[in-house]
């Protein structure tokens, strides 16, 4: 590592939609091996982003978002925030910036 300790962090994404899955893992499965065929890569040890949609038409963006660490195997549901933006958006106003 440089001395003054410089690096960059990089992330790439390939927006897959899975509309044939009943969990997060089996999600994440069916998108790796789509990549592979349609891009040529496998996403081995990518960490991940997962979108998950349900709602109804008055309903916009994502019912549940979960992050996937490869290194653990496992998933875990991203829900810090999301009440305090969905008042935010409800009452019309914008996050403070900091």
């Amino acid at each position: 590592m440089p001395a003054h300790g410089k690096y960059y962090v990089i992330e790439y994404r390939y927006a897959i939609q899975i509309k044939d899955a009943n969990n997060v893992m089996s999600a994440v499965a069916k998108a790796n091996e789509i990549a592979e065929q349609k891009f040529g890569f496998r996403p081995k040890n990518w960490f991940a982003r997962i979108f998950e949609y349900f709602g109804g038409p008055d309903e916009t963006g994502p019912s549940n978002e979960y992050f996937y660490n490869p290194h653990s195997v496992s998933y875990r549901k991203v829900d810090t925030n999301w009440e305090s933006h969905q008042e935010l958006v409800k009452n019309g106003e914008e996050p403070n910036a900091s």
